[in-house]
């Protein structure tokens, strides 16, 4: 390894392909230095004498040498690659990727290339299992050096050994020391088995390498044997080590020759042996130093090309620059290699081309242009015009640039350019046609107006006769006629048809002047500017038109004058606001102002008016019947032929059901987002309540009756019990709370809720009107009951505790009721009524209340979460109900809900206390806290009990050792969830028992469990009474489990 972490191999190619980089750009551009060229080419011939002996170094090693890029292409392969591979080094550069089987361990050995790339440091060796050409599969040892230039990795420099017998070794030394011993002599590495130096074994290789027969070197201390003195320290500092990674000291032969060696090494599991390989790298360390010397060489010759040559990185790094190219910039050498990309001397309006060129030329080198011009700025912002000669280095990513200044001539032929530009934008830039014919109306000039009116383009019409293509021939004696008089008179005015391309006619309004030449009179030319006014002549006729158009509009089209007084309506007018076109004329537009916009509102919308531009905008405006309605509207001014505005014209469209709708859309779009949201928060937040309402229980237990710490465990009991509370309320909002949908009364949980009212009862009136025959419905009691007390306190807040609350339930019969927030369906219903004297919801919050988050509530009361009533909503929907409500501002607002009846009977509730016993169970969850705080409560229980992390655990240790019951976690991101581990338990144990718990609700997946067997479902967080309970009732539950 040298410098940045080049390989030896790389270097010698970047020589290679530079040096015939440089030699052509030579040839090219140093015409002048000929007489050099004997003197080059014998550099060259020594340079490359030089290399090849490095490249057969290479080329003979026992390993395959390889580099690819920071993208993972694959830039060189030794020949060895046909050995060991199979695949000659043109096929086999390809991505690595397609080289490497599907086996787990090398996407291991990926992160660590990644790694490097990304760090720029060296990573240990790793493993790969590689395919060969024939589709044997072999084991592969992999070491990467990382190339890195001004902290950027630019490539990966690698070595590949087959280690496929190697591995069969290392699996054997598992199983028999004597065959580790005979495997071990395959491998040309040294290996070494020691404890703390003392060798136990060593293989062939290592005693050929160091000239000790085995005999000499096992029962010996070989630090002290092999190692001098000063690398003692460096043998320490790793020994210790569980797995050391590659370093280098120097070791010394029995003879007393003294050589370089890598070493690495690690333990041997369940032994208090260490295996150390041992590599001796001398062929390596020569090739380095001669590398070096020929690098040297290569930059004499780099330097002497005579033209501004750089070396360009991937990254734009420019990583080498000879003396001209630092003249070119105006800096200093240094200040340019490894510390200037490209980019810092391209001028900024040229940077996106070359920026294409660069990333072109490293994807596909024969598509990227290897010459062209750009703009220079030197390190003084000077600008210099350059032509480019650029290439990529074969087998690399780096680029071999040549510039030369071409300035002067730059700047000449722009001179010309803007003369060019100049005239043509003069004749372009008019809208007009404007031509040119000779005397015998041949086209001379044709502009891009022209080209747009009549379809013609320049080219094609240029020397044709104008006659011939513009005029059908009836036109022409009399257009003759009009040819004569103007090249009588300098200018001349006339109208005439001419015949475009597609056959239209166009009426054109004609200027013409002659512009003579003096030195030749048949260059003079009839220069004609032409207005096309065919559309000015229809205009009388589309103003009919559009009168027509706008009776039978469906829009509402009203015109005012500049006073704002209406001069005309539409019928549409009529039909939508309710007024009689005689009843509108003559009034202000006020007359449909409906107070929902302020002064501020109209007065800009009059400022762009009356400033000549035109107003778009929604309007909410109030009909003759007082009800509102929203329009869209455009409203623009009309000018006469001198610019003055002498009219308004509203034309408007009727979007009030459009914005109902979409406003439905986007409120049920946010619940959604915010239910999802708030649902799978609340899910994390139930593992982490988890063991803040287990533990005290846990404690309880452990202490005596009147410890003094009890109290404290009351308050965290208190306080988790808050926060679950406040979870539910998200789980519930997210529509994620599992419960249980039992049959049960509405009354008796409103009876229930009122008893949470009485602090209120001394300032609040209530009217309590419960049905006596009141039906039942399908729900959970804790929802419905958190449903009611939120809108309760909503109603006791906006009396500000003092009014009168109504609460009333009947059996209700829905007929096609439409309700505010949609259809109530055909159907029996329990309709529950919930009414206050309060301030009243205005319209422009009302439909947002129950948005999650949002609150009315002012910052002098005690500010709410904003989720209260995004529960009543979420409750609701759970119970496949429907809200309505009426509001008043000053009077009070009532809220009508409605959920479905059941004729299903009301289950007997069972309750008993908690039953343990001394039946084994696995935990399965891949949460670790949940997994100790259920072992905790099921041992106080008295079970035995185990824990795995995940599904693929569990089936392992039930495969052997059986249990009585499994409690399966349903959501496990990292491997397989609760349903297939359970399908795959049934497998090992068609009679397995089965609990499910989780935090989300009972989804498809949890039916399917449950159909396969398993029992209860426990929703998280836990306490022991719960989950004591349901591991009871499935242990003692008779019914065999069965596969399905």
């Amino acid at each position: 390894m040298i410098k940045n972490g080049k390989s030896k191999k790389q270097l010698i190619e970047e020589i290679e392909e530079l040096q015939k980089q440089v030699l052509e750009l030579n040839k090219k551009l140093t015409e002048e230095q000929k007489s050099e060229t004997t003197k080059h080419n014998q550099t060259e011939e020594d340079l490359w004498s030089s290399e090849t002996k490095l490249k057969n170094l290479f080329e003979n090693s026992n390993d395959t040498i390889y580099s690819h890029t920071p993208e993972h292409v694959l830039t060189y392969l030794s020949p060895q690659v046909l050995d060991m591979l199979g695949y000659t080094q043109e096929e086999a550069l390809i991505k690595w990727t397609e080289l490497t089987s599907d086996n787990p361990i090398n996407e291991i050995g990926f992160e660590h290339t990644v790694k490097a790339i990304k760090t720029g440091k060296r990573q240990p060796p790793y493993e790969l299992e590689l395919v060969k050409k024939n589709g044997e599969k072999i084991w592969i040892r992999v070491r990467e050096f990382p190339y890195v230039e001004d902290g950027n990795t630019t490539a990966i420099i690698g070595s590949l050994t087959n280690i496929t017998e190697q591995k069969k070794t290392e699996e054997a030394l598992l199983k028999s020391e004597k065959r580790f011993k005979k495997l071990s002599n395959l491998t040309f590495e040294g290996i070494l088995i020691h404890n703390k130096g003392i060798a136990i074994d060593a293989n062939e290789s290592l005693t050929k390498m160091l000239g000790y027969s085995r005999e000499e070197i096992i029962g010996k201390n070989l630090i002290k044997l092999i190692i001098p003195q000063e690398y003692h320290t460096t043998i320490k500092k790793n020994i210790n080590k569980n797995q050391a990674k590659p370093y280098e000291i120097i070791a010394r032969k029995k003879d007393g020759t003294l050589f370089p060696i890598e070493v690495e090494s690690r333990n041997i599991e369940e032994k208090e042996y260490r295996v150390t390989a041992i590599r001796d790298i001398t062929k390596r360390k020569q090739a380095e130093k001669a590398l070096k010397e020929n690098e040297e060489r290569y930059k004499t010759v780099f330097e002497n090309t005579g033209a501004a040559t750089c070396i360009i990185e991937n990254d734009g790094m420019i990583s080498l620059a000879n003396t001209q190219f630092a003249h070119l910039a105006a800096c200093n050498i240094n200040k340019i290699q490894n510390k200037k990309t490209w980019m810092e001397f391209v001028l900024k309006d040229d940077l996106e081309k070359m920026s294409k060129q660069h990333k072109l030329r490293r994807k596909n080198r024969g598509k990227a242009l290897n010459k062209y011009e750009f703009r220079f700025v030197d390190s003084q912002k000077n600008i210099k015009n350059i032509q480019l000669i650029i290439d990529v280095i074969p087998g690399t990513d780096k680029s071999v640039a040549s510039l030369l200044d071409i300035t002067e001539r730059k700047q000449a032929e722009e001179e010309l350019k803007i003369q060019k530009e100049f005239s043509d934008k003069i004749i372009n830039t008019s809208s007009a046609i404007i031509v040119g014919l000779d005397k015998n109306h041949r086209i001379k000039l044709f502009n891009e107006g022209a080209e747009k009116i009549t379809g013609h383009k320049s080219a094609d019409v240029l020397g044709e006769d104008w006659f011939k293509i513009f005029f059908i021939p009836e036109m022409i004696d009399e257009m003759n006629k009009v040819w004569e008089d103007a090249w009588k008179v300098k200018a001349h005015s006339y109208i005439n048809d001419i015949r475009i391309k597609n056959g239209d006619k166009r009426i054109i309004a004609w200027q013409s002047t002659r512009i003579d030449d003096e030195k030749n009179e048949k260059n003079h030319l009839i220069i004609s500017i032409g207005k096309d006014i065919t559309e000015q002549m229809k205009a009388e006729e589309n103003n009919a038109r559009l009168s027509r158009a706008i009776e039978q509009a469906d829009e509402t089209i009203v015109i005012t004058d500049t006073e704002g007084t209406i001069q005309y309506v539409n019928p549409a007018f009529e039909k939508i606001t309710g007024y009689a076109k005689k009843e509108a004329i003559g009034q202000n537009p006020r007359l449909l102002k409906s107070g929902k916009h302020n002064d501020a509102f109209y007065k800009k919308m009059w400022e762009t008016l009356t400033s000549g531009k035109e107003w778009r905008g929604e309007l909410i405006n109030k009909k003759k019947d007082g009800s509102l309605y929203i329009e869209n509207a455009i409203i623009s001014p009309v000018f006469d032929s001198q610019g003055k505005i002498i009219n308004y014209v509203a034309a408007k469209n009727d979007i009030t059901e459009t914005k109902r709708l979409q406003e439905l859309e986007s409120r049920a779009q946010r619940l959604e987002t915010a239910g999802t949201i708030a649902g799978q928060v609340a899910h994390d937040f139930n593992n982490l309540l988890a063991p803040l309402m287990a533990y005290p229980e846990i404690i309880r237990d452990e202490l005596p009756k009147n410890h003094s710490t009890l109290k404290y465990l009351d308050q965290i009991e208190q306080a988790s019990h808050k926060i679950a509370e406040i979870n539910q309320d998200l789980l519930t909002m997210g529509r994620r709370g599992h419960y249980n949908q039992n049959v049960l009364n509405l009354n008796t949980i409103i009876q229930n809720s009122l008893e949470e009212l009485k602090p209120y009862s001394k300032t609040l009136a209530f009217e309590i009107n419960l049905s006596d025959d009141l039906m039942d419905i399908l729900g959970g009691g804790a929802q419905l009951h958190r449903m009611i007390s939120n809108l309760l306190h909503n109603a006791i807040d906006a009396m500000q505790d003092i009014g009168q609350i109504t609460i009333k339930t009947e059996n209700y019969y829905v007929d096609d009721v439409s309700i505010v927030y949609g259809l109530v369906p055909k159907g029996e219903y329990v309709k529950l009524t919930i009414s206050d004297t309060g301030c009243g919801i205005s319209d422009d919050i009302v439909q947002k209340i129950f948005d999650p988050f949002f609150t009315s509530k002012t910052t002098d009361k005690k500010r709410g979460s904003g989720l209260g009533m995004s529960v009543v909503d979420a409750v609701i929907k759970d119970h496949n109900g429907y809200i309505d409500l009426s509001t008043k501002i000053g009077e009070g607002t009532s809220f009508y809900i409605y959920f479905p009846i059941t004729r299903e009977s009301m289950d007997n509730q069972v309750s008993g206390k908690i039953c343990g016993g001394n039946e084994t169970i696995l935990i399965v969850d891949d949460d670790d806290m949940q997994r100790e705080v259920s072992s905790q409560m099921l041992k106080k229980l008295g079970y035995k009990i185990s824990t795995v992390k995940n599904g693929e655990k569990a089936v392992e240790f039930l495969r052997e050792n059986p249990q009585n019951l499994v409690i399966l976690d349903m959501v496990m991101p990292n491997g397989i969830d609760g349903t297939e581990t359970y399908r795959q338990i049934l497998e090992i144990n068609s009679d397995q028992k089965a609990i499910i718990l989780s935090g989300y609700s009972e989804s498809d997946r949890v039916f399917e469990v449950q159909k396969l067997g398993a029992g209860a479902y426990v929703k998280k967080p836990i306490t022991k009474k719960v989950i004591g309970a349901a591991v009871r009732t499935e242990l003692d539950r008779p019914v065999k489990v069965s596969k399905s």
